[in-house]
């Protein structure tokens, strides 16, 4: 995942791996906390073929752990 915006927030990932779970949770977060640097952050997970995944980006700011800004959630499968 990379931070592409010099604005001071980190971008976030919010994972939700089925079974969903309800009233917006998630198995997960990712943060990027490099400001724009051109670093990723990889995560390594595996799934099974066909395992449905969502996710959702936002933004945040990674000391505090405050975040927000988050969009529609984006499903597909592993």
């Amino acid at each position: 995942m990379y931070d592409k915006c010099a604005d001071g927030w980190a971008a976030v990932v919010k994972v939700d791996v089925a079974p969903y779970k309800s009233d917006g949770g998630y198995d997960f977060a990712i943060w990027n906390p490099n400001s724009a640097d051109g670093s990723p952050v990889t995560v390594n997970k595996s799934y099974d073929e066909g395992t449905g995944v969502c996710v959702q980006a936002g933004a945040g700011e990674y000391r505090s752990g405050e975040w927000g800004y988050f969009g529609a959630r984006s499903c597909g499968a592993a």
